[in-house]
């Protein structure tokens, strides 16, 4: 094989393995939904703002297995137990682990409302939908289309 053969093999090669690594994740999109929180803190007594103040709810979606880091991050949601985001957040397959977490927005420091790790199922993506409960999180639904 001639020099030139073995460089064009060897860069076609690099470039074939550089556009595997930051291929897209195709997948089915994952919807933030609508989701409801208590109306306090983890202890039980606390408002989320002063003066009895009701949450500014922000929620972030990140797939933490492989291909990691694709992250989703929502608007904050002023002064809501309550919110339909209704934002389409990531690609995700069968398998994929997500991390999510609430917040209560806050210029002086947020507050966690919750945070769990999902992994996503066959079932999930037949179904259409995650429904979770977690720590001052009633329930948020997301959506898979």
């Amino acid at each position: 094989m001639s020099s030139i053969r073995r460089v064009l093999l060897t860069c076609l090669c690099g470039l074939l393995s550089v556009a595997a690594m930051t291929q897209s994740h195709a997948g089915t999109l994952l919807i933030i939904g609508d989701i409801e929180v208590r109306k306090t803190k983890a202890d039980g007594r606390s408002a989320w703002d002063p003066r009895g103040g009701l949450p500014d709810l922000r929620v972030s979606v990140e797939r933490i297995s492989e291909p990691a880091g694709e992250r989703h991050i929502t608007a904050a949601r002023k002064n809501q137990l309550k919110v339909d985001f209704n934002r389409t957040a990531i690609e995700v397959d069968a398998g994929d682990e997500l991390e999510i977490q609430v917040y209560d927005d806050d210029v002086g420091g947020d507050d966690e409302v919750g945070k769990i790790r999902h992994k996503v199922t066959q079932q999930d993506l037949k179904k259409g939908e995650i429904q979770l409960s977690f720590d001052q999180v009633i329930q948020l639904n997301l959506r898979l289309k």
